[in-house]
Order: C-alpha cells, then structure tokens, then sequence
C-alpha cells in the first residue's frame, strides 16, 4: 500500500529562519545595552579625569563633554592611574605638615579629582564591553582581573570565564611574545621617567570564536 511521504524540509528551513531572526534581534538589543552603559561609563570617567597636557595645544574635537575622544580619555586614564601611587606615597612621606597644607592654590595644582580614587577609575573601566583590558601581575604576567570585553573574547574557549591565574603569555603570537617581555621588564624595572612615559606596545593576541582561532590587535 503506498504511503505518502511528507516532506518537512521546508518547514525546518522555516523554524530555523524564525530561531536565527529572533536570535539576531536579541544579539542587537544586547549590542544595544552594552553601547549605553559603555558611553555612559564614559562620559562619567570623562568627567573624572582631567584633561592631560598631552592635548593642551590641540584642539581638541572628540564627542566627550571634555572635548576629548575615548583614546585621549583611556589615555589620560592611564596617567594617572600611574601618577596616583607616587602621589600618594610622597604625601605620606613628607608627614602630617604636608596633608594640613591644603588651600586654594594647592587644590588648584592637584592633577586628579580627590573624590575619586585609582581603584574606582580601575573598576570603571574594567566594566566595559566594549574596551579590551587586563590587569596582570608582573614579572609572570599572569591575569589578575580583566574587562568584561577582555573576557568575553574567551568565553567559548575550553577556558571559558576561568581567565584569571592564566599567563597572558599563553595568548600572545609567538613574534610579539619577545618585545612585550622586553616592555614588561622596562615597566617592572621601573625605569624612572622612561618607563613612565611608556606608550606601550602592540602585539596580536589569539582569541577564539567558536571552533576557531583568530588574532586580535
């Protein structure tokens, strides 16, 4: 006795059209959430940093209230996330004279905000998706804390959110893995103003998506 055959194939291709649309909207609101709180993280590190005297003779044209763009921000984030240790090591150093001497000439020279301390900028940052940065220890270079976008280049790796007590080595392409060893030991050494005016360095890092590797700059 013939028996019809159905075929579903169309229906399939269907549901799977459906699943990938709805799964694309949801991929966009969460983009969607993610570029809010990113600006608005930003606008209120803006607002936290002073500008740096990198740009005082520039003009400077950047969608901050500052003035600034999120490079010169970040980068005047990083100075003075350097300065404050110093800072705070040469008040304690000179007594309780040097704490009792505040007027209006002294808050005006301060180059940072009193109400806001290095670990709160830290925190700030490292709560962007958007921004990849990680806090390592050095010499060993093994993670300590990192961004959220840091850790979601991660996520489907076989490391998954456990990135913290890797060796950011591991990561690195073996033609960078020498000049950034090279960087980390003139920051470590401290190398007085020279390691303090270090721009940095840039390596590819291997991050995964899904079943593949690529690299990141």
């Amino acid at each position: 006795m013939y028996e019809p055959t159905l075929n579903w194939a169309p229906e399939l291709k269907k549901h799977q059209e459906m699943r990938n649309s709805r799964k694309r909207e949801r991929q966009k609101e969460c983009k969607s959430r993610e570029r809010a709180i990113s600006n608005d993280l930003l606008i209120r590190l803006d607002v936290s940093v002073p500008v740096g005297q990198n740009w005082t003779s520039q003009v400077l044209k950047g969608h901050l209230p500052s003035g600034r763009n999120r490079e010169q921000l970040l980068a005047d984030t990083v100075e003075l996330l350097r300065a404050l240790p110093s800072a705070d090591s040469a008040a304690s150093s000179k007594g309780p004279a040097a704490s009792s001497s505040v007027g209006p000439a002294a808050s005006s020279s301060s180059p940072q905000p009193s109400s806001c301390s290095g670990e709160a900028l830290l925190d700030a940052m490292l709560t962007s998706h958007r921004e990849r940065m990680v806090v390592v220890d050095l010499p060993s270079w093994r993670i300590r804390r990192m961004s959220a976008g840091f850790e979601g280049e991660y996520l489907k790796s076989v490391f998954g959110a456990n990135m913290v007590g890797q060796s950011l080595m591991h990561f690195v392409d073996t033609d960078d893995a020498d000049r950034l060893r090279e960087y980390g030991r003139r920051i470590h050494g401290g190398m007085g103003e020279e390691a303090r005016g270090d721009r940095g360095v840039e390596v590819l890092l291997r991050v995964f998506r899904n079943y593949t590797i690529v690299m990141r700059r």
